[in-house]
């Protein structure tokens, strides 16, 4: 049995074997992604993205997939992931796979690499420390769903919001009602990205971008839907924030949330949470997910009373490809 292994190619058809392989790796909540999706995700302005196929006789059995995303936070570091048929594993297939484009990244200036795997794949786990990976943390996927959103509960938090004197608005909303909007509200974001507990090194610049104009062109690279995100304003001024991405096939993802150190303990994420609750709701969501990282446990614990189940976890795993 020859295994060869060719370059990733940046059309439907290897995103289709892309997305056939991956399907055996899917967990049921996550949705399921369309060829024509995951070339869009790879050929956006800014994306950088490589990857093989390992083949057998010509027919696809493995696919690395390696994709830096405009708007990722993670500094000189592009994302992996590796994936083999059940029937052609523990060939050494997903070793080679996971060698295949080191000398690329670096040359690309990506002198480290990112995965993800879930903790209940041992196999997998196994396999990223034959490679060189490393565990930096450890985190979970959470799912709310949308059908088990109590309304009348959720409108009774914003009106006790709204009776202590805090207004909710969408990021659309501020941006209409407040000029210079952006500038108002980098401030909040670039605290709150800094006061993420974490073990991985984030900076706030590449989370948040380093200037209001920066943060209005990293909200777009996030794909933030400005009418589904939301701020919290007190006496004028921007006290907490949430943000979600524009939704696809029923789903959107949190990407950020957190209060001013000056207006915590008031229940103002749980207000910017039914806020969102309510907008997905009413524009055809059905689930809201989430990733929390283990390090930061407060807000994992918010969000599982919020009514976000737990899916699985995750060890987020790094791989510094000079070593």
């Amino acid at each position: 049995m020859t295994v060869d292994l060719r370059p990733l190619r940046l059309d439907l058809a290897d995103m289709q074997i892309l997305c056939n392989l991956l399907e055996f790796d899917r967990k049921p909540h996550e949705p399921l992604r369309t060829a024509e999706a995951r070339l869009e995700d790879r050929t956006v302005d800014g994306c950088s993205a490589m990857g093989s196929v390992a083949e057998i006789d010509g027919i696809p059995v493995g696919v690395t997939t390696l994709m830096k995303p405009p708007g990722d936070v993670f500094p000189d570091t592009i994302g992996i992931w590796v994936v083999v048929h059940p029937e052609h594993r523990r060939q050494g297939i997903g070793r080679r796979l996971a060698g295949a484009e080191m000398a690329q990244c670096i040359e690309a200036g990506f002198p480290a690499q990112l995965t993800a795997v879930s903790l209940d794949e041992a196999p997998g786990l196994a396999l990223a420390e034959a490679t060189g990976f490393r565990e930096i943390d450890r985190g979970w996927q959470l799912t709310f769903d949308i059908d088990t959103w109590d309304s009348t509960a959720g409108e009774q938090v914003l009106q006790a919001a709204h009776d202590d004197g805090v207004e909710v608005l969408s990021l659309a909303n501020l941006a209409r009602k407040r000029d210079g909007w952006a500038a108002c509200l980098h401030p909040l974001a670039h605290e709150c990205a800094g006061d993420v507990p974490t073990t991985m090194d984030l900076p706030s610049d590449d989370m948040v971008g380093a200037t209001p104009d920066a943060f209005e062109v990293k909200l777009q690279t996030l794909r933030i839907d400005m009418d589904a995100s939301f701020v919290a304003m007190v006496d004028g001024n921007c006290a907490a924030t949430s943000w979600i991405t524009r939704p696809t096939d029923e789903v959107c993802c949190v990407t950020m949330t957190g209060t001013g150190r000056a207006y915590r303990r008031r229940g103002l994420v749980k207000a910017l949470k039914q806020a969102a609750f309510k907008w997905c709701s009413s524009h055809g969501v059905r689930w809201i997910n989430t990733q929390q990282h283990e390090s930061n446990m407060p807000m994992l614990d918010l969000n599982k009373r919020l009514g976000f189940k737990v899916q699985h976890g995750h060890a987020i795993m790094r791989r510094d490809l000079a070593d």
